[in-house]
């Protein structure tokens, strides 16, 4: 299952989040599998449990754009399920909003896309 299709529900629910909000089943689910990469239960990732929940989650290449943009070069920093939420939804965004461009390139460019 590609990132697009995975989480094309939450991208649509959150488009415009607010703080102080119940958590939706998307991100309900979301926040389980971050809990379940937390083993210091201490509500933050480091790049290893980052790295594990971008797999978990089938990224892919976005997993390593997210995860550099999120630690950018320090090794030591940790990341809340607040920061990975929002930097996956600007993630996805930017991925659902590319998606014609490549569309419309392939199909002036490839006859059988």
């Amino acid at each position: 299952m590609t990132l697009g299709n995975r989480f094309t529900g939450f991208v649509h629910l959150h488009c415009h989040a607010m703080e102080g909000r119940e958590l939706d089943p998307y991100e309900q689910q979301l926040l389980a599998v971050f809990e379940s990469c937390d083993q210091d239960q201490s509500g933050c990732l480091d790049g290893h449990g980052l790295e594990q929940l971008c797999e978990k989650l089938q990224l892919e290449e976005q997993g390593f754009e997210l995860m550099k943009c999120l630690l950018g070069s320090s090794s030591g920093k940790k990341v809340t399920f607040a920061e990975f939420r929002d930097g996956l939804l600007t993630l996805l965004g930017e991925v659902q909003s590319e998606r014609p461009n490549r569309r419309e390139a392939g199909d002036r460019g490839s006859p059988g896309m």
